[in-house]
């Protein structure tokens, strides 16, 4: 039986970075008719640590966490493209996570969430693709980010 063809497209963002609010996009089209694809989008407000890196890493985790529910389950060829050339290395284990904890224990828990999909018969691939080719998940992780920035003036006591 031939499997199912899924391409993912993830970004993530933070304004500012670092320690600013984060965004993630994500972009599912397979070759079955999705109307207009699925579009995925959401936020966390900023926190001191926030990195456009841990938010490509969000995008990707919440790819995997949809996937691991969607409606395909089983036999799919899923082909996840992103813009972080960081994340996709590390994602492929080409590149080592040096010295953030955090990036590394999000890597892990993306690594265990393809394990676990893999084990349905599933299959993945990984690749680093120009910005220009990912401007729709780049849009819905700014549309993610909006209602997570603070727009009014934060005044600190003197």
């Amino acid at each position: 039986m031939k499997k199912l063809k899924v391409k993912c497209f993830f970004d993530g963002a933070c304004d500012p970075n670092p320690d600013g609010a984060m965004g993630f996009g994500v972009y599912i089209e397979s070759n079955i008719e999705m109307s207009g694809g699925c579009k995925l989008s959401n936020g966390e407000a900023a926190k001191k640590g926030n990195t456009n890196n841990i938010a490509e890493y969000k995008a990707v985790l919440g790819l995997l966490n949809w996937l691991r529910h969607d409606p395909f389950k089983q036999d799919c060829e899923y082909f996840i493209c992103g813009d972080s050339r960081l994340v996709v290395m590390q994602l492929r284990q080409d590149w080592k996570v040096k010295s953030n904890p955090q990036l590394r224990s999000l890597r892990d828990e993306c690594l265990e969430i393809i394990e676990k999909l893999k084990s349905r018969g599933n299959e993945f691939y990984v690749a680093w693709i120009p910005r220009e080719q990912n401007k729709l998940a780049d849009e819905l992780s700014k549309q993610g980010m909006q209602n997570f920035i603070v727009t009014e003036p934060q005044y600190s006591k003197l």
